[in-house]
């Protein structure tokens, strides 16, 4: 039997939509972490370091983040990347052990941040002593998310989220400015294409 123009066309509109429909389920059962700004924070510290023998410039926190998706995450792993944006082209990328989770909706993960650069002076007090702290370009932060979806067999996850840290605001964390991310994104490509898999920090 003979298939008509409309008929064909009939099917094809309906091949596209079952598509549609199929990719809308997948998306609604997948997990989708959101950064939570109000749940996350900072602190600082201006010190000697016996270790490298130098006064360090040192910041840590704790990023949180919410599953705002309709599916459960597992075994929810964060692979973090930063550069001090005095120094972009020195990349640091931080290992985190992996291990078994399970995060349903509206549940929230942490990511422990800690890192430090030689302290700068900022200025000097009354008695003409230098004052030192952070160099004032601050830190950027990719964050790549990777999860499996509703088990620990499931379709794995990816998300990235960009971090920013400003010296003067110390003890918050920002969205960063289009163009920080754009030199940043360049420097951390780099360094994934070029590094050691012993390697934890590379000079660009």
């Amino acid at each position: 039997m003979r298939t008509t123009g409309a008929a064909l066309l009939h099917s094809v509109v309906v091949e596209r939509d079952q598509a549609r429909d199929e990719l809308t389920d997948l998306k609604a059962t997948r997990p989708d972490f959101v950064l939570e700004w109000a749940r996350s924070s900072a602190s600082t510290w201006v010190g000697w370091d016996p270790r490298r023998r130098t006064t360090i410039a040192l910041v840590w926190g704790h990023i949180s983040f919410q599953n705002n998706g309709k599916g459960v995450a597992f075994d929810t792993h964060v692979n973090p990347y930063l550069a001090w944006l005095s120094n972009p082209s020195q990349v640091f990328q931080i290992r985190t052990p992996r291990r078994r989770s399970r995060n349903a909706q509206n549940q929230f993960i942490g990511y422990d941040l800690r890192a430090s650069e030689p302290a700068k002076q900022i200025g000097t007090d009354t008695t003409g002593q230098p004052i030192l702290g952070f160099s004032p370009d601050g830190l950027i932060i990719l964050l790549e998310i990777e999860s499996r979806a509703n088990g620990p067999d499931g379709t794995i996850c990816l998300q990235t989220d960009w971090v920013y840290w400003n010296p003067p605001q110390p003890t918050s964390f920002f969205f960063p400015e289009v163009d920080v991310v754009d030199i940043a994104q360049r420097k951390i490509e780099y360094f994934k294409q070029n590094q050691n898999p012993a390697q934890t920090r590379l000079q660009i």
